[in-house]
């Protein structure tokens, strides 16, 4: 319930590759016990913790990190956050509010759609992380679009192979 950038290790492997390791578990709980007060840091809020927060009907899953990943990812790909109209301060009342939420083009094509689905209104309407992975590793193997600076080792079977790492 707390992703965001200072709960990730970000480290360069042996094998010249970058593996991600979440720290910080003190938000942490699980779906089965909820607790009445979620922390966590508002810019990654998802949309539902902010209603389960005013003590609105929501339905809190896994998909509250998903949605902080999705903000998360668009931090690493393009160094800002997504953008939103001024009448708002974060992601998610944009998103409460049906207001768009713009995705930097600097962002190759596949990765701004995932990132788009990540950032959905309706947690259940939000990949898995399975569905991640796949599309991280379609990302990896496609050659339609460079997706890394020159030199970067993208090779997919060292990739998928550090997933778990």
């Amino acid at each position: 319930a707390d992703i965001k950038p200072d709960n990730i290790l970000i480290k360069r492997t042996e094998a010249g590759f970058y593996t991600g390791k979440i720290i910080d578990f003190d938000s942490g709980f699980f779906e089965d016990s909820i607790p009445e007060e979620i922390q966590g840091d508002q810019i990654y809020l998802a949309p539902e913790v902010r209603l389960h927060m005013m003590e609105e009907e929501a339905k809190i899953t896994t998909k509250i990190d998903i949605f902080a990943l999705g903000i998360l990812f668009h931090q690493y790909w393009s160094g800002r956050l997504p953008t939103i109209l001024s009448d708002y301060d974060y992601v998610f009342e944009s998103v409460l509010d049906d207001s768009p939420v713009f995705l930097d083009d600097s962002i190759p094509k596949l990765m701004r759609k995932l990132i788009g689905k990540m950032l959905n209104k309706n947690p259940e309407l939000r990949p898995s992380a399975a569905q991640i992975l796949k599309v991280l590793d379609t990302l990896l193997t496609s050659t339609a679009e460079p997706i890394f600076e020159p030199g970067f080792n993208t090779r997919p079977s060292s990739f998928a192979s550090n997933r778990s790492s």
